[in-house]
């Protein structure tokens, strides 16, 4: 497994937890430094987060969490047990 997939599975279970809140500001320097990884890793696993539409990002404000509702966070969950 790859250093950008363990950031993205740590960071796609936060946000389907809980533990980055729906609507919160993604921070790549933040993050970079909290995973202790290099920007590109982090830029790779907030990629993949997009694609799952669990993050939007936007050109020159960065990504934020998207909105969920409690059913949208169980399916995203039960699929990624599966």
């Amino acid at each position: 497994m790859s250093i950008a997939e363990k950031v993205f599975d740590s960071l796609c279970q936060a946000i389907v937890m809980g533990d980055i809140a729906s609507g919160s500001k993604i921070s790549e320097p933040e993050l970079a430094k909290y995973y202790k990884v290099s920007r590109a890793s982090l830029r790779d696993a907030i990629g993949r987060l997009e694609a799952c539409n669990l993050v939007i990002r936007r050109p020159n404000v960065g990504a934020r969490v998207v909105s969920l509702s409690d059913k949208e966070l169980l399916e995203i969950y039960t699929v990624r047990e599966a």
